[in-house]
């Protein structure tokens, strides 16, 4: 769907006193129903890809 490929992106300042560009930090805003399709997904990926991973491979890996 469409609502899940858009957002916005809103300028957040990084110091009190913004002078440039460089000053500010972009922080995108996603609907709630993304975040949650992106939840469900990413429990169902670990949960098929958690048996196939060798059992010795750590790195960003939960626990």
């Amino acid at each position: 769907p469409s609502c899940f490929k858009c957002s916005t992106i809103i300028p957040v300042p990084k110091k009190p006193k913004t002078t440039g560009l460089n000053d500010y930090r972009p922080v995108a805003l996603t609907s709630v129903v993304m975040k949650s399709f992106e939840r469900l997904v990413l429990t169902y990926l670990k949960d098929i890809t958690g048996p196939l991973l060798d059992p010795l491979q750590f790195a960003y890996r939960a626990n």
